[in-house]
């Protein structure tokens, strides 16, 4: 009877005591073998995007394992005509990035020199000093120098590395299928952790979050595939000589709001302007993308995303910096859901704090 009060395991240690130390020899196992487990997170987050397509398909009756075995045999189809089509292209346009960056780099800055004369002025207009604003640009164009060639090597040496194209095409794919195989599974096992009076809660509160991410991420891949392949196929047009490179950034950059869009196409101009492009084909070229995501905001992101995550502005402004912060570019990506995530289990739990107010004198009057 002591035992059952004190939690003892009849090893003469108390329970928790084992807890902390299985918790101690996980964290201590895990940055061992931290180098070797980003494939597996990888395929986990595989399973987690797929898992709404996977359950669109069971609800039209057909079977777990063969849903996502079809889907799996579709991607890999899909995959392998990338692979065939894209990626050799998309390693010799960093290759030649690599190469001609500082060329480029020296390009814009000659054009910095002839413009840097009419903007000082026009800021001189809005108030801005002449020292300041010559520092400013002058450290911009330093940090631009000093970061482009570093960047630029650091991923052309990621796709070209064998290991890292090994485990990504391999690895995360048997990792990915096997866990949404056995998701649900997963879930069951992993919800009998929670104590079984805040089970029930604990399973609706993170079945809402669990499926507001995973739609909105499946939805926004989706989304920044077609937006890559339209800018693509635009910049190829317009003869731009990392169209395919650039056409990728510009989709994906979707994914980032807000700042993800603008980056894109601060560095679609520049690498335009210093390959040699007119102004006014420049012009275009940032109208029509423009453009596109405006259709793709209004048109396209409702019926694959949904109209809103729900948040404040403020609030994504905030989720934006706390995820870039916490956890670079990945955050980034997922700190929206997150927060919105975040904001549905409050509404659930503590339903009062998102009541709406009464504004005064709003009341009806008989």
């Amino acid at each position: 009877m002591a035992s059952n009060i004190t939690g003892d395991t009849g090893s003469g240690w108390p329970r928790w005591v084992w807890a902390v130390a299985g918790v101690v020899f996980l964290v201590w196992l895990l940055t061992r073998i931290q180098s070797i487990l980003w494939p597996f997170a990888l395929g986990f987050a595989v399973a987690y995007v797929l898992n709404p397509a996977v359950e669109w398909m069971e609800r039209r009756g057909t079977r777990r394992g063969r849903a996502v075995s079809l889907l799996f045999l579709l991607l890999l189809a899909l995959a392998v005509l990338i692979a065939l089509l894209v990626v050799p292209k998309l390693v010799t346009e960093a290759r030649q990035l690599a190469a001609n960056y500082s060329d480029y780099f020296t390009r814009l800055e000659n054009w910095h020199q002839v413009q840097q004369q009419h903007f000082i002025e026009r800021l001189a207009k809005w108030g801005v000093r002449r020292p300041r604003a010559e520092q400013a640009l002058a450290d911009l164009w330093g940090r631009l120098r000093e970061a482009g060639p570093v960047i630029a090597s650091y991923v052309l040496r990621w796709v070209t590395q064998s290991v890292s194209v090994l485990l990504l095409l391999v690895v995360v794919p048997i990792a990915g299928y096997w866990i949404l195989r056995e998701y649900h599974v997963l879930a069951r096992r992993l919800l009998l952790l929670v104590p079984e009076r805040h089970r029930e809660v604990t399973r609706h509160v993170v079945g809402e979050a669990n499926d507001l991410v995973a739609r909105y991420l499946l939805g926004m891949f989706i989304l920044c595939g077609i937006l890559s392949v339209v800018a693509t196929i635009v910049l190829a047009v317009f003869r731009f000589q990392y169209a395919y490179l650039l056409g990728i950034f510009v989709g994906f950059a979707y994914l980032i709001p807000y700042v993800g869009v603008p980056t894109a196409l601060l560095t679609t101009f520049l690498i335009g302007l210093a390959g040699g492009h007119p102004l006014g084909q420049l012009a275009v070229v940032l109208v029509i993308l423009i453009g596109l995501n405006l259709v793709t905001d209004n048109l396209v992101t409702p019926v694959l995303v949904g109209r809103r995550v729900g948040l404040h502005p403020l609030a994504v402004v905030f989720a934006l910096l706390a995820g870039g912060q916490l956890f670079g570019p990945i955050g980034l990506v997922v700190a929206v859901p997150l927060a919105a995530s975040v904001k549905a289990a409050l509404v659930r739990l503590f339903p009062k704090l998102f009541e709406p107010e009464e504004r005064p004198g709003a009341a009806t009057h008989d």
